[in-house]
């Protein structure tokens, strides 16, 4: 195991000649870095396997990863496996569970050798990659695009002309930011409801235009005000708060996703809800989610 708290590196670490300068070579010393710390052994099979590398180059690898960092790949004679040491310092980057958790969604096998992940996974949206590759070329080539788009307005669809700029990923769904010159006005639309693309025009409003998406919040949430004391520690522990509170840096034009996602956008008590926002008022920068007025003027706690 390796002892907490785990220390940081205080200076890089010089490559080896061989591996200076040679990408591949670094991703296979990152490779074998990652899973010493999150499985806590790795041989040569693993590398031979994941890379497709002659067993020389793995035993290399493995051998200059170790005179790297030899604290951090003990090897063990008996079982033929380089391990975890106790004293494990990151040659390269931090671990993190964030990018742990990427590499189970992608399953690209780098953590562990055999699955240890599962994710839940929203239902797949039928979404053209064509029509997004479309979306995505004229928003890179400040271009308008007309797209067949259905909406709950139109369900079976209707041609209009956007401007896009950004694509965002909500937590369920993909959206492009553009400028609907239907409307008027910058909006999401939902990339799985667009269909079909045809010509494009040069745009006529650019992203620094758009006032919502360039405008950033500091959403600040707190443990619910219904915990007793003890639980409200735990949940300030879980999510990283400071002095009772911690700050998300939001756009606002993503602002009512975000609440989505935390269970904000509807007035819960625990267990269901764990944080409230330490402002209520901040709902009303996204007042599309129609939320209930009660939530608006739920009383503060000091």
């Amino acid at each position: 195991m390796i002892k907490l708290p785990m220390r940081s590196r205080q200076a890089p670490l010089s490559l080896p000649r061989r591996v200076d300068g040679n990408w591949f070579a670094q991703q296979r010393l990152r490779f074998i870095e990652a899973r010493l710390f999150w499985s806590g052994r790795v041989n040569r099979s693993d590398l031979i396997s994941a890379f497709g590398v002659h067993k020389s180059v793995a035993s290399k690898d493995l051998t200059e990863y170790q005179a790297l960092a030899p604290r951090n790949a003990i090897y063990d004679r008996s079982e033929k496996v380089y391990k975890a040491g106790s004293r494990f310092i990151p040659a390269f980057d931090p671990p993190t569970v964030d990018r742990l958790f990427g590499h189970a969604l992608v399953a690209d096998g780098l953590p562990a050798a055999t699955p240890l992940f599962e994710c839940v996974r929203p239902p797949i949206r039928d979404t053209d990659p064509v029509v997004v590759r479309n979306i995505c070329e004229a928003a890179t080539g400040l271009l308008a695009i007309k797209i067949f788009y259905h909406s709950m307005t139109y369900p079976t669809g209707r041609w209009r002309w956007i401007e896009p700029h950004s694509v965002a990923f909500d937590g369920q769904r993909w959206h492009v930011r553009a400028w609907c010159q239907l409307q008027m006005e910058f909006r999401d639309f939902s990339l799985g409801r667009v269909k079909k693309t045809a010509e494009t025009l040069s745009a006529t409003q650019l992203a620094n235009e758009d006032a919502s998406w360039q405008h950033f919040l500091n959403v600040a949430i707190r443990p619910h005000r219904s915990l007793n004391a003890d639980q409200k520690l735990l949940v300030a522990d879980e999510y990283g708060m400071r002095n009772g509170k911690a700050v998300i840096h939001c756009r606002e034009a993503l602002l009512g996703y975000l609440l989505i996602n935390l269970g904000l956008d509807r007035d819960l008590s625990p267990p269901r809800q764990l944080i409230e926002l330490e402002d209520p008022r901040m709902l009303r920068l996204a007042s599309w989610l129609l939320v209930p007025d009660a939530i608006l003027h739920s009383e503060k706690t000091k």
